[in-house]
């Protein structure tokens, strides 16, 4: 059964209105009214994570000749990218499709994606289209943001934690899929807030003292309230510190105090191993080390319970568990990622599971006919229970699946890197990150963090990595992003002093912001404004804002 054969079920609407959602309503069919057949365009790669497959991929001047496919389009509009332990994702809506537009004007049914397998860059590279969801409008949200954490200092990823991944996202959507709220982010690893300390006269040591690492196995979340209420909001968090407390996992929720930013956090309780480790660990082969995962990404329109549908058909799957995931709404576009653990999986194995081809007929099929037909090519049967089926149906029948091919997780001590957080906004006919972004690594080059080979980057283990960016069209023409490098602590920070009045983490950050700045002023690049590099989070610009 294709996705063109799918029809939405009938649900039934709530009769009450807030003038917020006759707001949106409104603005909703403003949109459809200049844009009547939307159709949006997308690509995904799914890749082995490495320093400067970005960068590699959008300026042809760091780039191997033969490396990019004929008529592929390089201009990046809504963004998102994330990666850790070698398992890397990058999503993109294109710009400049259509005359001011990034949609195209397209009816009739839907075509199988275009997927290609790039041996340069070492990525599988899906491009095609999706119909978006005009009416999903949560600009005039309040956002209820979390983190919970498993394991704030593990270094080798477990098929228990996995398996908690999973239980914890289908938590997460299934609060929100009862309040009728849509998420509008998911993202896993995530970096845990700086530790506190207490109060009393602090020297620059102390503040360096208080660095986590760049990627912790946590996740964080948004969740869009359109009427938000002290009940509402005293409901979700005590739902959540009793969840995570049974479980043994950490939690922090937003501090929402006015003046707070994004980033400031209120801490709740801390992750218990001596809770959650036994009883998953000693049970099914919990304990052994994951080795390979395979990717999976649902695209279609933005919606709620997409993603509890999808968490409650893979838990029929007792052993596939869930090593990251990125979930967001780009152009009216739901893009779910999950990077899947599957006990026994090799190469080879995944190989004949999902080769182009079968990606390629893949998606156009029903998400939950691809996944079931993957996992059983893999050894893991086919599960048949209506129930979880016919939810994933009804949710997201007309979302295209795109699957593979298996990655090798990379067990690396994440625990040596810190996070650079950095920001920016650009204004144009056709906003691009590629300007700012090439600015940035050229920055990283002037203060010593990336090494050259004559006019290229000289990519090594130690170089930084991008764990996460995301950019965001807004109105006017106006992209504004936020994103996270990691970098070795001890490396990067040897060069500054410890004895001098800021500490060694903010003069690196002034030192890549002052070189950032002046490679900008160099290239006369009035459009580009409000970058901005910091160690903390919410000591970001203000464009950052709302991401």
């Amino acid at each position: 059964m294709s996705a063109e054969e799918w029809r939405p079920a009938d649900t039934d609407a709530d009769d009450s209105a807030s003038p917020r959602d006759l707001a949106d309503l409104a603005r909703a069919g403003y949109v459809i009214l200049r844009q009547p057949f939307m159709q949006v365009m997308f690509e995904v790669h799914h890749l082995a994570d490495r320093p400067g497959y970005l960068v590699d991929y959008l300026f042809p001047a760091h780039r191997e000749p033969g490396s990019i496919s004929p008529g592929a389009s390089l201009s990046f509009g809504e963004t998102l990218t994330s990666g850790s332990r070698g398992l890397g994702l990058v999503i993109v809506t294109r710009a400049g499709v259509a005359a001011e537009s990034r949609r195209q004007y397209i009816s009739g049914p839907q075509p199988e994606c275009e997927v290609d397998d790039n041996a340069e860059l070492d990525s599988r590279i899906f491009r095609g289209i999706a119909r978006p969801n005009p009416t999903f409008m949560y600009e005039t949200a309040w956002r209820y943001e979390g983190l919970i954490c498993i394991d704030p200092l593990v270094s080798s990823l477990r098929a228990w934690h996995c398996r908690m991944m999973r239980e914890i996202i289908n938590y997460i959507s299934l609060l929100a899929n009862e309040e009728k709220s849509p998420i509008l982010s998911l993202q896993s690893p995530a970096h845990i807030p700086p530790r506190d300390l207490t109060m009393g006269p602090r020297t620059v040591t102390d503040e360096e003292n208080t660095l986590t690492p760049s990627s912790s196995l946590a996740i964080r979340f948004t969740i869009a309230i359109q009427d938000p209420s002290a009940k509402l909001v005293m409901r979700l968090s005590n739902r959540l510190e009793r969840y995570c407390q049974a479980h043994g996992l950490g939690l922090w929720l937003a501090d929402t105090r006015i003046g707070s930013r994004q980033g400031n956090w209120r801490y709740v309780c801390a992750p218990d191993p001596n809770i959650s480790t036994p009883p998953l660990a000693s049970r099914d082969r919990g304990a052994r080390q994951v080795k390979w995962c395979m990717p999976v990404t649902l695209v279609g329109p933005a919606r709620v319970g997409s993603t509890h549908a999808l968490t409650t058909f893979l838990s029929q799957y007792g052993d596939v568990g869930i090593a990251a995931c990125s979930a967001v709404p780009l152009d009216d576009l739901l893009f779910i990622h999950l990077e899947l653990s599957i006990p026994d999986i090799s190469e080879k194995l995944s190989v004949r599971a999902v080769s182009k081809e079968q990606a390629q007929r893949s998606s156009a099929l029903l998400p939950s006919e691809a996944l079931a037909q993957m996992l059983e090519v893999v050894g893991h049967g086919r599960r048949t229970d209506p129930q979880h089926t016919t939810a994933l149906v009804d949710q997201a029948g007309d979302y295209r699946c795109l699957i593979g091919p298996a990655r090798q997780v990379r067990h690396d001590d994440e625990n040596r890197r810190m996070a650079i957080w950095f920001s920016w906004q650009t204004q144009g006919i056709e906003p691009d990150l590629a300007i700012p972004l090439q600015g940035l690594f050229e920055a990283l080059a002037d203060v010593k963090l990336i090494r050259r080979r004559g006019e290229k980057f000289d990519w090594s283990r130690s170089s930084p990595m991008l764990d996460y960016l995301v950019c965001r069209n807004s109105e006017d023409s106006v992209l504004r992003c936020r994103g996270k490098l990691s970098v070795l602590r001890d490396e990067s920070l040897a060069r500054y002093p410890d004895n001098a009045l800021e500490s060694r983490p903010t003069n690196l950050c002034v030192a890549i912001e002052e070189a950032w700045r002046a490679r900008t002023m160099r290239g006369d690049r009035r459009a580009l404004r409000g970058m901005t590099v910091a160690w903390r989070e919410p000591w970001l610009g203000h464009w950052s804002l709302s991401l």
